[in-house]
């Protein structure tokens, strides 16, 4: 048995866990620091992935979730919002930083509960489970399409010639641009890549580069290396502001 947390799993590393482990039972659970860790988790099983999505699940007994969206309510599934939670066990603040705990928590969504603004998209689906999309500061907008850089790094990662893939922003002469890292299965091209890529997704989401590596960097905190990524590539991250593409 495998239970996943602190990083959005892509489907195309789950399927091939299951082809070498076929037998092996995988839950995936989700929940910040700021919730006391753990608040949802499901079982995945391979015959129940749709379209390459990875559920988190429901709330636990005692978690109450709310999406929001522009201040209002989320109610309507697959609909995406920002994730709030409340609950007992949901934190009382961060230590002596009241202006911080004032940013994190609010009081004024739901009548008589506290919430934890939590930073993270996601969406209901048909079946009442909870579905990650990406951190809010990682969904970027191009010609008006909302794309998770997520859910790219996991269309990437599905191309046949594709180990792994992690998709990030960077500042492309003060415009919004998108670059691929990489990791190859086998012998493959920066051109070959495009062009597989293209045949998968609209114009809106094909990244601007593609820049093949060796392995994808991990940082300290065990959680992939993006500054230097761009760094080791040359590239500026993007800045607030950035025009899109």
């Amino acid at each position: 048995m495998i239970a996943l947390g602190g990083e959005a799993i892509p489907a195309a590393d789950l399927r091939s866990l299951w082809a070498h482990a076929p037998r092996m039972r995988v839950f995936n659970r989700y929940g910040p620091t700021e919730t006391t860790i753990c608040v949802t988790d499901v079982e995945l099983r391979s015959d129940a992935l749709r379209d390459d999505t990875i559920p988190i699940g429901t709330p636990h007994p005692g978690v109450s979730f709310y999406l929001v969206d522009d201040g209002k309510m989320v109610d309507e599934v697959n609909t995406v919002g920002e994730l709030h939670i409340g609950g007992d066990q949901l934190m009382d603040g961060y230590w002596n930083a009241p202006e911080l705990t004032a940013r994190a928590l609010s009081t004024d969504i739901v009548s008589g509960e506290t919430l934890y603004r939590t930073g993270d998209l996601a969406y209901r689906d048909l079946d009442g489970n909870y579905v990650y999309v990406d951190r809010a500061d990682r969904v970027i907008k191009r010609s008006g399409v909302r794309i998770s850089l997520v859910e790219l790094s996991g269309a990437i990662s599905s191309l046949g010639a594709v180990s792994s893939a992690a998709c990030l922003s960077f500042d492309d002469g003060g415009k919004l641009g998108i670059v691929a890292f990489v990791v190859p299965e086998s012998d493959v091209s920066t051109l070959d890549l495009r062009r597989m890529a293209s045949e998968l997704l609209p114009g809106t989401m094909l990244p601007d580069r593609f820049d093949l590596v060796e392995a994808l960097p991990i940082n300290r905190s065990n959680k992939l290396d993006e500054r230097r990524l761009l760094h080791d590539a040359g590239l500026e991250p993007a800045r607030a502001g950035a025009v899109p593409a």
